[in-house]
């Protein structure tokens, strides 16, 4: 090959290398391009809140936090007054304040209104109707005096607890002039008790469960009237029961009758004044036994205090008598233990039964 041809080879080789370096680069690149991540646009959620003048009400900013989180989004948020958001408050039917209108996003749990998720508070609100400020609860407490009886601090604790707000209160001797007012005008009859102002029938609870336990009166206030034990009533104490029981020691292997008192105190939250265990032997328990016609021991008898748990006094047939105030449980041989018939003489043995 002479230097001509030669020349003519390398020049050849030179290009088609150049080619290929650019074909390369070219491909190269493309690649790149079509592995970078794309840039993915987040959506844009719209939040407006809508306040009023309500100090007691629920925080909007921490619920609007509690609404933005876990949610990937570019957040636009307005503030507005109830007197600049005539408008939002017509489109969406808002009935309380503070409200949040959220767009752009669906959130479980809250209402849809016109393709927005829509938060009105709680109680207490603002009412956009009236202007003012509903669930305000104020509790006057009428107590007798009586370290005993059951706290009404503690039912306005477990009220509250279960949602209700009180503004005020307050608590009044029965023997005050103001006490004695609210007792005639109420007829009370059982103290320490309640009575709520009608802002209190807002609440579910209240509307739910109160004439269960109290009464609406006339003027809109609510009386508790179903007081647990222990209470005052004609100036005695009452629900402290005595309870006796009596069992036969002639029965080793008879069940223990003592149990009896934890159940009675944890289903039904029974006081108990006095406690005593008497043998059948004994001249006391002879009477008892005679006067109720008790057939089977161990068994036990409350006296009439025991009346003072509705609970309880309604459940009773099931498991014993009431005679003469006192009662008396009969249902021994419904608990599947051993036991004493004693009219037979005889002990039933729980396998027997």
């Amino acid at each position: 090959m002479d230097k001509n041809q030669w020349t003519l080879v390398h020049n050849g080789l030179l290009l088609a290398l150049v080619v290929l370096l650019i074909i390369n680069f070219y491909f190269t690149n493309a690649s790149i391009t079509r592995l970078s991540p794309v840039e993915v646009q987040k959506p844009v959620v719209k939040i407006t809140t809508i306040t009023a003048s309500c100090e007691q009400c629920i925080d909007a900013g921490e619920v609007v936090k509690a609404i933005k989180q876990g949610i990937n989004a570019d957040f636009k948020e307005t503030n507005v007054s109830v007197d600049e958001a005539t408008e939002i408050i017509n489109k969406y039917s808002l009935k309380r304040l503070p409200a949040i209108i959220i767009e752009g996003k669906v959130i479980e749990g809250l209402a849809n209104k016109n393709n927005a998720s829509i938060f009105e508070s709680p109680l207490p609100y603002y009412d956009i109707s009236t202007r003012t400020v509903k669930g305000l609860v104020n509790a006057v407490i009428i107590d007798p005096g009586c370290l005993q009886c059951t706290p009404m601090d503690s039912v306005i604790q477990q009220l509250g607890m279960a949602g209700m707000y009180f503004a005020s209160a307050t608590q009044i001797n029965a023997t005050q002039d103001s006490g004695i007012a609210l007792i005639t005008k109420y007829n009370l009859k059982k103290l320490p008790t309640i009575i709520l102002s009608k802002e209190a029938e807002e609440y579910p609870i209240i509307q739910q469960a109160w004439s269960e336990i109290g009464t609406k009166e006339s003027d809109g206030m609510l009386v508790l009237r179903q007081i647990p034990p222990l209470y005052v009533e004609d100036g005695k104490l009452r629900g402290n029961v005595a309870i006796t029981m009596i069992v036969d020691s002639s029965c080793a292997e008879c069940y223990n009758v003592t149990l009896h008192e934890k159940l009675l105190e944890n289903n039904f939250g029974m006081k108990f004044a006095s406690t005593e265990i008497i043998d059948s032997s004994s001249s006391k328990a002879k009477k008892i036994i005679a006067k109720h016609g008790i057939e089977k021991l161990p068994t036990y008898v409350l006296d009439s205090e025991a009346s003072a748990y509705p609970g309880l006094h309604k459940a009773w047939p099931e498991v014993g008598i009431i005679k003469d105030g006192d009662y008396v449980f009969t249902a021994v041989d419904k608990l599947g233990t051993t036991y004493k018939d004693i009219k037979l003489n005889q002990v039933i043995n729980a396998s027997s039964q």
